[in-house]
C-alpha cells in the first residue's frame, strides 16, 4: 500500500554547502533495494515553499525497509518508519525561503539512503545598491586556494551596501554556473576556469523589482595562453628581380626578407640584417607577416638573416645566406689558347669562361700591323680570316665558350668581352664588361711532303724524272762546249709538292 503523510515542520537550523557535503558522505550508502527521492524546493504551494521526499522499498523478498527522516544533520523528522517491500512513502516539508536545509533518508539498519542540501528561492530578491563587476580573463588568475593559478576569471557580486537580500547569477556562455543570495552587507566572488585558449562571454544577472532578470555585468575573454607553432624567417638568394609590391618601382635587384608569424598566438619580436646592419626590426602580432625587399650593392660578398628572440631574450637565427649580387655583365676569360702558346694545327680554338646566356665578343688583332699575307704560305691559308677581325659566341650553361677559327700563320692577340641582356623588367639595364686580358699566341702550321704520283714527286727525296736520256744529254754536252767549258751548266729545276 502507499501512504500519504503531510507534516508542517519548522526548520531547525542551516548548514553549508561544505558541511554538508562533509556529512551526507560520511555514511554507508544502502546496500537494500531500496531509493529515496528528494525534489527541488516547489514555489507553487501558496502558503510556503516546500520539498517533496519520496521513499521506495523495492526489495522482492517480502523484506521491510525501517528508515527515519533527519533535518539539518540532527532533527529527526520522522523515527522508524516501517515500508513494505514493493510500497512508498510519499512527503512534503516546508522549507524556509532561502535558507539552505539539509534532508537526509537513513536505513535504520543500513545507512544513508539519500541526502540533499535544499535552498527556496520562490521570491524574488533585489537590493539596488548591490554591484557587480567581471575581471579580465588571465593566463594565471589566481585561485586564493591550493590550486595554483591557472586561465580564467572573476565574477563578483558585491551587496555590502546592500538594504536586504540579492538573488545573483554567474553566467558564462548562456550557461548558468552558479546562483544564490546574498545578504546584505556579503559579497560574492567566484573565479571561473576556462580552458588554455578558450574565448567567449560573461554576465552576472540579478532580478529588478519585479523579479525579472536584469544583466548587471557583462565580459568577453579570448584567451591564448598555449603558445602556438614558433614563427619562421626566410631570406631569399639575391636576385635582380625582387618584387617590392609597389607601383613606381615593382623589383629592385637586391634580396626578400619574411617574418611569418601567421600561426603564433602572441606577438613576436623580429630584425632583419645584411651584415652587420640591422635593415629593420620591430614587432609583428599574431596571425601577421612582415616581408621587406632590400637593394644590395653589386659585386659584394654578404649575409643576410632574419632574427629573433627567445623567452630569455636571446637571439635566433630563422634564415641566412651568404650571398653576393651579380646582375652586372663581369670580364670573361680566355683559357685558350694560352698566352705565349703556339697552334700548330689548322683551326685556332679561341675558349674561356663566361656566365651562362652572355653574350661573348672576341677581337683577333695581328701582332704586327705591318705584317703582310704570306702568298708562298700553306694551301690552307686561303680560307684564313682576315684580321684584325671581331667574331662573337654565347656562353653555354656549363660556364664555357667556344669559338673554331681559320687563321693564317703568324702571330696575333685575343681579348674578349661579355654582355649581358637586361632583366626582365628592365630595371637593370643591358651591360658589356671591360675586356679580357689580351692573349698572345701564334699560328705555324708546318707543311708536309706529298705521297707517290703527287705533284711529280718520287716520295724518297730524289729528282723528278724529266722524260731526257742519258744519251741526249752527252749530245747537248758536246753541242754547247764553249758553256761546259766556261763552267756553266744548266740545272734542271723541279718543284716537289707541299
Amino acid at each position: 500500500m502507499s501512504s500519504m503523510l503531510t507534516r508542517t515542520l519548522a526548520a531547525m537550523g542551516v548548514v553549508t554547502l561544505s558541511v554538508a557535503g562533509v556529512i551526507l558522505t560520511a555514511l554507508p550508502a544502502q546496500a537494500l533495494p531500496s531509493s529515496a527521492t528528494i525534489a527541488a524546493p516547489d514555489c507553487t504551494v501558496p502558503s510556503a515553499a516546500t520539498v517533496s521526499i519520496t521513499v521506495d522499498n523495492a526489495a522482492d523478498d517480502a523484506t521491510d525497509l525501517t528508515y527515519k527522516i533527519v533535518q539539518d544533520l540532527g532533527t529527526v523528522l520522522f523515527d522508524n518508519v516501517t515500508l513494505a517491500a514493493g510500497e512508498s512513502d510519499d512527503y512534503v516539508l516546508p522549507v524556509l525561503e532561502d535558507v539552505s536545509t539539509t534532508f537526509q533518508v537513513i536505513d535504520t539498519q543500513g545507512g544513508v539512503i539519500s541526502g540533499s542540501v535544499q535552498t527556496a528561492n520562490c521570491t524574488p530578491n533585489l537590493s539596488p545598491a548591490a554591484v557587480a563587476a567581471i575581471g579580465e580573463a588571465s593566463c594565471l588568475l589566481p585561485t586564493g586556494g591550493i590550486i595554483p593559478p591557472s586561465p580564467g576569471f572573476l565574477w563578483t557580486f558585491d551587496n555590502t551596501a546592500g538594504i536586504g537580500a540579492a538573488d545573483y547569477e554567474f553566467v558564462k556562455n548562456g550557461t548558468v554556473i552558479e546562483s544564490g543570495t546574498l545578504a546584505a552587507g556579503e559579497t560574492r566572488s567566484y573565479a571561473a576556469s576556462l580552458t588554455p585558449n578558450e574565448s567567449g562571454t560573461s554576465a552576472i544577472r540579478s532580478v529588478d523589482a519585479t523579479g525579472n532578470p536584469v544583466t548587471l555585468a557583462t565580459g568577453a575573454f579570448d584567451l591564448d595562453c598555449e603558445p602556438g607553432p614558433a614563427p619562421t624567417g626566410a631570406v631569399t638568394d639575391a636576385s635582380c628581380e625582387i618584387p617590392t609590391g609597389g607601383i613606381l618601382v615593382p623589383t629592385i635587384a637586391g634580396v626578400e626578407y619574411t617574418f611569418d608569424n601567421s600561426l603564433g598566438t602572441s606577438d613576436a619580436p623580429y630584425a632583419f640584417l645584411d651584415g652587420e646592419t640591422v635593415i629593420e626590426s620591430g614587432t609583428v602580432a599574431e596571425g601577421d607577416t612582415r616581408i621587406r625587399s632590400v637593394s644590395l650593392v653589386e659585386d659584394v660578398e654578404t649575409v643576410v638573416q632574419v632574427v629573433t628572440e627567445d623567452v630569455d631574450g636571446n637571439t635566433v637565427v630563422l634564415d641566412a645566406k651568404t650571398v653576393t649580387l651579380d646582375c652586372v655583365a663581369n670580364v670573361p676569360t680566355i683559357t685558350a689558347p694560352t698566352e705565349g702558346s703556339t697552334v700548330t694545327s689548322t683551326t685556332t680554338i679561341i675558349g674561356g669562361t663566361g656566365d651562362a646566356g652572355e653574350t661573348i665578343t672576341i677581337v683577333i688583332e695581328p701582332a704586327a700591323a705591318e705584317a703582310a699575307p704570306d702568298d708562298e704560305g700553306p694551301a690552307f691559308a686561303a680560307a684564313a680570316i682576315e684580321t684584325p677581325a671581331t667574331l662573337t659566341t654565347i656562353v653555354q650553361p656549363d660556364g664555357t665558350f667556344t669559338l673554331p677559327v681559320e687563321l693564317a700563320n703568324g702571330d696575333f692577340t685575343v681579348t674578349a668581352t661579355a654582355t649581358r641582356a637586361a632583366s626582365a623588367s628592365g630595371i637593370v639595364p643591358a651591360s658589356t664588361s671591360a675586356s679580357s686580358a689580351p692573349v698572345s699566341f701564334s699560328v705555324a702550321v708546318v707543311s708536309t711532303p706529298a705521297g707517290p704520283g703527287n705533284g711529280g714527286g718520287t716520295g724518297n727525296g730524289s729528282l723528278a724524272n724529266t722524260g731526257i736520256d742519258t744519251a741526249q744529254l752527252i749530245g747537248f754536252a758536246a753541242l754547247g762546249g764553249l758553256l761546259l767549258v766556261g763552267g756553266a751548266m744548266t740545272m734542271l729545276a723541279r718543284r716537289r709538292s707541299a
